[in-house]
């Protein structure tokens, strides 16, 4: 029962000592608050987030709230409301700014900087100073962006932000396609087959040297592979050929219109010669980096035919049998 009476005790001592404690640091005493409204009583050109909430205070005591600088009603009605309105709405259609609309909404508020609408007041110095050094990063598009959003009547407000959010959304998207895109499909890492022919290893030493880039040509019409693949250096000479093993599946993906980077890694010295060392790195037909190629087909210099000279060649046909033996008797004059 004692406990029970100390504890009331405490209760009613309790909010006189808070009154006692707001009374000396000049805060008024929580009960005299009728609502959240009051947190605002003395200062109304402060907006609520300022009040405690998210983001900082702003330096400038006198910057106007959200609900003083959106367009209302009575702003509608004039024309320069209906100006700024429209210009607003046209330059958050796609959800972001480019050079263009920048400087159209900057014309627009130089035309109009004379006008006693609170939005063209509010927007003109921040236009200015965007637009001072001629240029204009994605932290001051972003910026323009959310100022021309506090700009717009509430309901127009939201549309601007959600069309905001699916231009990011896009953006990413397109990032994430150009980033695929740039990927390797199929990585190769080989040393370069048929070094040993027709003077190729005096190529490597005059021409070959590490990190250069190399040529790649699709041979299918080879007598020894369809698959045959090309090494070519910069200045056209022929080094040697992908090793089957790898040009198996290289010859599928260069068919198919990917493209390619070639590169040497490393020349080895062997017993016979140098031998170069590659890597050849396929990328989707969509990539867009600089130093990608797409492989050129060339047909096989050996033929058991000579080729025709033009479409409306005769088709070649072996020689009569005889004709070697009295073109001899002719020439020599035998009979």
């Amino acid at each position: 029962m004692a406990g029970w009476r100390r504890s009331q005790s405490l209760r009613q001592a309790r909010p006189a000592a808070v009154n006692s404690l707001c009374a000396t640091a000049a805060i008024p005493p929580r009960a005299s608050f009728e609502g959240k409204d009051e947190l605002q009583r003395g200062q109304p050109d402060v907006p609520r987030r300022y009040l405690g909430g998210p983001g900082p205070r702003p330096t400038n005591p006198e910057e106007p709230s959200v609900a003083r600088v959106a367009l209302s009603k009575s702003d509608l009605e004039s024309s320069v409301g209906m100006e700024l309105l429209s210009m607003c709405q046209s330059v958050t259609a796609d959800g972001s700014l480019d050079n263009q609309e920048i400087a159209e909404l900057a014309r627009w508020v130089q035309r109009n900087k004379d006008s006693s609408l609170p939005a063209v007041a509010f927007l003109r110095p921040i236009v200015e100073e965007i637009i001072r050094d001629r240029k204009v990063t994605p932290e001051e598009r972003a910026e323009l962006y959310k100022v021309i959003e506090r700009v717009l009547p509430p309901e127009l407000r939201t549309i601007a932000q959600m069309r905001k959010k699916e231009a990011a959304s896009r953006a990413k998207a397109a990032e994430r396609t150009a980033r695929e895109a740039n990927s390797p499909l199929e990585e190769f890492d080989f040393m370069v087959a048929g070094t040993l022919y027709e003077g190729r290893l005096d190529v490597i030493r005059m021409h070959v040297r590490p990190a250069m880039d190399l040529l790649v040509f699709r041979e299918p019409s080879n007598p020894f592979s369809r698959n045959a693949c090309q090494l070519h250096a910069a200045r056209g000479a022929m080094i040697g050929f992908v090793p089957e093993v790898d040009a198996e599946e290289l010859a599928e993906l260069l068919d198919s219109g990917c493209k390619y980077r070639a590169r040497v890694k490393k020349v080895i010295n062997g017993s016979k010669g140098p031998l170069p060392v590659v890597t050849i790195d396929v990328f989707p037909s969509s990539c867009t980096l600089t130093d990608v190629r797409i492989a050129e087909t060339i047909r096989s210099q050996t033929s058991s035919r000579p080729k025709p000279v033009n479409a409306q060649s005769e088709p070649y046909l072996p020689p009569r049998p005889g004709f070697l033996a009295r073109l001899w008797k002719a020439l020599s004059g035998s009979k």
